[in-house]
């Protein structure tokens, strides 16, 4: 079981850079730029995003007529420019992973229902 004190094997070369570039970044006084800027750190580094400007914008446009409150907007989220490292990393199988009780709301607006049900098939 993973805690706080379980110190994380950054073998990789581009791992170490990754930690390193995080550890020289300067911390955020305030509480919700920290607490953005963290869910965009997971957001947009846990899996890779479509990039550049041309998708955004098709994509915004698509949305836009679906959802005119918000989709208009979509080409303005991060991860679409983010700078993400390319990483290559061993997809968990929970081969030694123990019963595991998920939780997921049907209506979660971060995490959707059939993204749940797809992490609990594999």
């Amino acid at each position: 079981m993973w805690n706080a004190g379980t110190r994380v094997d950054a073998s990789s070369a581009a791992l170490r850079g990754f930690i390193d570039r995080a550890r020289s970044m300067p911390m955020a006084e305030d509480p919700a730029v920290a607490a953005n800027a963290t869910f965009l750190a997971i957001t947009c580094n846990d899996t890779p995003w479509p990039r550049g400007q041309a998708f955004a914008d098709a994509f915004s446009a698509r949305q836009g007529k679906l959802y005119p409150l918000l989709g208009w907007s979509e080409n303005q989220n991060p991860c679409y420019y983010w700078n993400r490292p390319a990483l290559s990393m061993t997809a968990p199988d929970g081969a030694r992973v123990g019963t595991t009780l998920m939780v997921q709301s049907v209506h979660d607006p971060a995490t959707n229902a059939r993204l749940a049900y797809a992490a609990h098939a594999k």
